[in-house]
């Protein structure tokens, strides 16, 4: 009788991954083909849990925005919308302290009350004429108190943590960047921004020209469309220096 050919633990193992089922009807082997299964799926198993971690991964640098805000609130006399200087001297040591900028949002808010509203017109007065501009905000669930605040809104940019050398340079395992990746990159944008609001969502679109538009797809129809201007960019330009150059 010819003895039933013994099949290696590797290729008993991807066998048995494929029709696990089978396994045990291959005739004098079945035991070498059950355990090289069973350390062939533990071997893999174990692989890939190792390949599969992904909870040490750094999350991006990046510069965070924080809105903040700053409060004023103006007295008057009882029943009189007249700014007194008193309250005038205290809005403008308000004003120097804050330094407000050009990117800042600064409103003088009031209750719905006609009196309040012609309080919070003086205070927009006052500061217009201080080269200040302000807008003025009726909140109407204020309640009807008659006061007048003026608050300046600010939006702050927090850097990050940078540089960051937590993990070992050239020893990164996790096929991802390291601590320190991208730690110029948002550090220099978070100092160089004019306007913070602009790292969280760009500024809205102003209304387009509607006739010029329609008059430019008027001319696409009619095969009236400008030739698109070429350019030599491959030209050299030669400047020479001269004595009055240093």
């Amino acid at each position: 009788m010819t003895p039933t050919p013994r099949i290696p633990a590797v290729v008993a193992a991807a066998t048995c991954l494929a029709a696990l089922t089978g396994c045990f009807a291959l005739g004098g082997g079945e035991t070498l083909l059950a355990s090289g299964a069973v350390a062939g799926a533990a071997y893999m198993i174990g692989q890939e849990a190792d390949v599969e971690d992904w909870h040490n991964v750094k999350p991006r640098k990046a510069a965070q925005v924080t809105p903040t805000e700053m409060l004023h609130q103006v007295g008057f006399a009882a029943g009189d919308a007249s700014l007194l200087g008193v309250e005038m001297a205290a809005l403008d040591d308000f004003l120097r302290r804050v330094r407000p900028t050009e990117v800042d949002e600064i409103g003088v808010h009031a209750d719905p009350t006609p009196l309040a509203r012609r309080r919070a017109e003086a205070v927009v007065g006052y500061l217009a004429h201080g080269g200040v501009p302000a807008y003025l905000a009726v909140d109407p669930a204020r309640p009807a108190s008659g006061g007048v605040s003026v608050r300046v809104r600010r939006h702050l940019v927090t850097l990050p943590a940078c540089p960051d050398w937590s993990d070992e340079p050239g020893n990164i395992f996790s096929n991802g960047p390291g601590a320190n990746w991208g730690c110029a990159t948002a550090s220099n944008l978070g100092l160089m921004v004019a306007d913070p609001r602009h790292l969280v969502a760009g500024r809205p679109m102003g209304p387009g020209d509607g006739g010029y538009m329609a008059a430019s797809i008027t001319r696409y129809r009619a095969g009236e469309t400008k030739p698109i201007a070429i350019l030599n960019t491959g030209k050299t330009y030669t400047f020479s220096k001269t004595d009055g150059d240093q």
